[in-house]
């Protein structure tokens, strides 16, 4: 890793549990005092404390080690080609973070940014290429706005949350596969618009033990079917919270 090399840094303090474990580089370039390189460390360990819960749906073996490095904005689009719309990317170990000094992000939206890129981190090692790029934007959709203490009350959430039909009856959307090189915002948000909403129906069928749907969602949380079966509360408790309708915004 050559460009952390050149950083002429040395590793901040490491946050770890038995799961996950992240070290963090910042970028010279960035100039952050230590109060602020501080703030960003207490929302990555809010971040990792926030999808416990998450790595349930993995077996208990999947350890997940990763290098999270802040860049300024040239560095994040020169260096890695990233997408001018995107906040951060997650790629083989590391997770790199565009963190414009000037935007200063709030607390709540920088957990929000760490707990999405982990949820992917997760996915990769524990699923692998089986996860479709539509289904693991989909899902780190849900669970970076839905995460909670426990994982009866994030169940619950999906149920609250769900579309009432399919929307592409599981099967990848149409867009993802070139959604790195475009352009048009409307296209963009579409996209991840219509993969959250595949994925919420999908756990929602899947609580109503719906086989094809808990067997696609096998592909990226492999233990998703035991959970079901050991968490969710009788039927008639559960649908008691239909109704209210929420439309999940993607946080690009």
């Amino acid at each position: 890793l050559l460009f952390i090399a050149t950083l002429i840094i040395s590793p901040v303090e490491v946050f770890a549990w038995s799961e996950l474990s992240t070290q963090t580089f910042f970028s010279p370039m960035l100039n952050l005092t230590l109060g602020e390189k501080n703030r960003i460390q207490h929302a990555i360990a809010e971040a990792k404390e926030r999808i416990r819960e998450f790595q349930r749906f993995f077996q208990p073996s999947t350890r997940v080690r990763l290098e999270v490095i802040l860049l300024n904005e040239n560095e994040y689009h020169d260096r890695y080609n990233a997408p001018v719309w995107s906040a951060a990317l997650y790629r083989a170990g590391q997770i790199l973070i565009k963190y414009r000094r000037e935007e200063k992000l709030s607390h709540k939206e920088l957990i929000n940014l760490f707990s999405h890129e982990f949820i992917h981190s997760i996915i990769a090692h524990g699923a692998g290429s089986s996860c479709s790029h539509s289904m693991d934007e989909g899902i780190a959709m849900i669970f970076e706005k839905l995460s909670s203490h426990s994982m009866e009350d994030l169940l619950r959430e999906i149920v609250i949350h769900a579309p009432k039909e399919y929307i592409s009856g599981g099967q990848p959307v149409p867009p993802f596969p070139t959604l790195f090189q475009r352009t048009n915002k409307v296209e963009i948000v579409r996209s991840y618009e219509d993969a959250t909403n595949e994925i919420l129906t999908l756990l929602s069928h899947s609580l109503r033990a719906e086989e094809s749907s808990i067997v696609t969602l096998e592909q990226c949380l492999p233990k998703i079917r035991h959970l079901i079966g050991a968490l969710t509360a009788p039927q008639e408790q559960r649908w008691v919270f239909e109704g209210a309708q929420t439309q999940l915004t993607p946080s690009l």
